[in-house]
């Protein structure tokens, strides 16, 4: 009987066994042949596994796991699928005795799995530790998360750490006779300028095309890059060359910029424009015949260069010609004193009476005040007849006060003497989700800006795993450097805020990509929401946004003070704000922070900026990368919760 039973798995396999397809294995970069066996069924459970993949010595589990979602044509329909590559174990044992792959994809929530066993039996794999393995599942039927597990055969016992695992979601499959066509002569792109009057430098970045539409799938290789005056005369231009494999955004300088007003252009270069058959920029013309046409040009708003101390950025994107400034963009009003340009007028109410405030030269302002304030002195002792009063709308600068007061803050000798000082060190928690890999790349940069310009000791747990690791999990290592910090800068984000969201409802992005150490925000906030529970002080957490993050990521969280800076617009602001200075009742002209804003004239100063640029362009190229590297929520249950809920004491 028992030998029946075998003799009948072991047919059962054979019949749902095939060569394998769409799998592929590489050494190094050769592609070799391999003799493969793919079983798609009867692979659920480990009991039913053949038996030449279910016994013997256990092997490591694979390495370098990844998948990547993509679309692929069937017929009128872009049908989608996903692609594994992974890398075989490292030891010399496990490469001796393993004998194949597993694979296991189960969308979230559901019970429904997807199997293959891959038999490599008759493959040799102990010459090599450079083997890469490629397979792609395809088509799939529906747009899902998946989580996915990958074992090397055989496997002994179910267990965790048996596995490589990625959580993946897939593509909606859609129909290509319903996507609106992109021809690639109306092709466009946005464009970064970004202002550097110190070194006569004006740096370029724009974003290439990755796949204008089913119809064109054109692909630029020559830009012309030009930098035009407010004269709309070419001041410099270049041509520039793509290069294979560099990446989808471009950086070009340009040298020697004298002081003025510009605006950047750019437009892809059609060497075959005449060529019907050859040329980049093209629609459907009447008859379905290719009609070749111009290339459409990008171009910025004009900005300063020179005439300003303070860096100037400009953007444009390819679905607007109006472009932003990125000390205005999604800005809150300032709310420092402001100083009348010379062309806004106070109004007085007495016939003909009108005061013009001018701002050119500051001494005259000064005495023209002085003047002003000894003349209204004079009339209010006497009873305030026939004098000029100042009309108190907002939109004319409040009148002379707010100048007054402007002026006794910065002026030494007028009014009280102001006290300077003492700047001390502090300690400060960054606490920010890892968005992806530029915006990490900004949050680093920015933490070390802030040790070295700023009077600040940093602590931020990417920067310190060891340390984290030394702990019972992310929580309790989160939660003792809130206690101890003297300030806790929440840098919000897209992901920060969803994070919260989801914490909030009590769910979890348990299938994101994140590193060994697992969540190094959400704990966090946790702890946060702790103590405002609790009723403990919070005043000394604060929320900061970097320039391409939108103000409608701010944390929802009411009990927090209400200060959201706009780095590195309200630098000074949030430095302020840290060391508890009040520049309306202190002297800070010797206080040792970067208090006017050049923030690109200081030591990693321009590499911060230059990594927010690089996360702003890569959002814009990417506007899935949430999707793709956070994948689905989940409810947290005993199965399911992050091991920061765990119930562990921390030290």
């Amino acid at each position: 009987m028992g030998l029946s039973v075998l003799l009948l798995i072991g047919l059962l396999h054979l019949a749902t066994s095939q060569t394998c397809s769409n799998f592929e294995v590489f050494d190094g970069d050769e592609q070799i042949n391999v003799t493969c066996t793919l079983f798609k069924a009867n692979c659920s459970r480990y009991d039913i596994f053949p038996a030449n993949l279910s016994a013997g010595q256990s092997v490591s589990k694979p390495r370098d796991f990844q998948a990547s979602p993509f679309r692929a044509a069937i017929s009128v329909y872009d049908a989608s699928g996903v692609k594994y590559e992974w890398k075989g174990p490292i030891d010399v044992t496990s490469r001796q005795h393993i004998k194949g792959f597993y694979l296991r994809m189960q969308p979230v929530g559901s019970g429904n799995l997807i199997c293959r066993l891959f038999d490599l039996t008759a493959f040799d794999m102990s010459n090599s530790t450079s083997l890469r393995f490629v397979y792609s599942i395809f088509p799939l039927q529906s747009a899902e998360t998946y989580q996915v597990k990958l074992a090397s055969l055989p496997v002994t016992r179910a267990t965790e750490g048996s596995y490589e695992k990625y959580v993946v979601s897939v593509l909606a499959p859609r129909d290509r006779t319903k996507i609106p066509v992109v021809y690639s002569a109306d092709w466009k792109t946005w464009i970064i300028a970004q202002s550097y009057a110190a070194e006569s430098t004006v740096e370029v970045k724009f974003g290439f095309p990755e796949k204008l539409s089913w119809a064109d799938k054109a692909s630029f290789t020559q830009y012309l890059i030009q930098l035009v005056n407010d004269q709309y005369r070419v001041s410099n231009q270049t041509t520039y060359i793509r290069r294979n494999n560099s990446g989808s955004v471009a950086v070009h300088n340009f040298t020697g910029v004298s002081s003025g007003r510009y605006r950047v252009q750019v437009q892809p270069k059609d060497t075959l424009r005449t060529d019907r058959a050859g040329c980049q920029c093209w629609k459907n013309g009447p008859f379905g015949i290719r009609d070749c046409q111009p290339c459409k040009t990008s171009v910025t708003k004009t900005f300063n260069f020179g005439i300003s101390t303070s860096t100037s950025t400009t953007s444009t994107t390819s679905t607007s010609t109006t472009s932003t400034t990125s000390s205005t963009v999604s800005e809150e009003p300032i709310s420092e004193p402001h100083v009348a340009p010379s062309d806004e007028k106070l109004e007085s109410s007495g016939p003909g009476a009108r005061v013009i405030v001018p701002a050119v030269i500051v001494p005259v302002v000064l005495v023209a005040g002085l003047i002003a304030g000894s003349f209204f002195w004079k009339q209010r002792k006497a009873g305030g007849k026939a004098g000029i009063r100042l009309n108190r709308n907002e939109n004319n600068v409040n009148g002379f006060s707010n100048v007054f007061r402007k002026f006794d803050t910065l002026v030494p000798g007028m009014g009280k003497e102001l006290k300077v000082p003492q700047v001390t060190r502090k300690t400060v928690l960054l606490l920010a989700s890892e968005d992806h890999k530029y915006f990490s790349q900004a949050l680093n940069n920015f933490s070390t800006f802030l040790t070295l310009h700023c009077q600040c000791d940093v602590m931020f747990a990417p920067e310190q795993l060891a340390d984290v690791r030394k702990t019972a999990n992310s929580y309790c290592w989160l939660s003792g450097k809130i206690n101890q910090a003297d300030v806790v800068i929440i840098v919000t984000s897209q992901a920060a805020c969803r994070q919260y969201q989801a914490f909030q409802k009590g769910q979890v992005y348990k299938e994101a990509d994140l590193g060994p150490e697992g969540d190094l925000f959400t704990p966090g906030i946790k702890h946060i929401c702790g103590k405002i529970a609790s009723g403990e002080d919070v005043s000394k957490v604060m929320m900061v946004r970097f320039e391409h993050t939108a103000s409608k990521h701010r944390l929802p969280i009411s009990a927090l003070p209400p200060s959201f800076y706009l780095l590195p617009t309200r630098l000074k602001s949030c430095l302020l704000h840290i060391h508890g200075l009040d520049e309306n009742n202190m002297n800070l002209s010797t206080v040792n922070l970067p208090l006017q804003g050049n923030v690109q004239e200081l030591q990693g100063g321009k590499e911060w900026l230059n990594a927010v640029s690089e996360a702003m362009a890569f959002e814009r190229e990417h506007p899935a990368w949430f999707e793709e590297k956070f994948g689905r929520l989940v409810d947290t249950s005993d199965k399911d919760k992050p091991d920061y809920d765990t119930q562990v004491g921390c030290d």
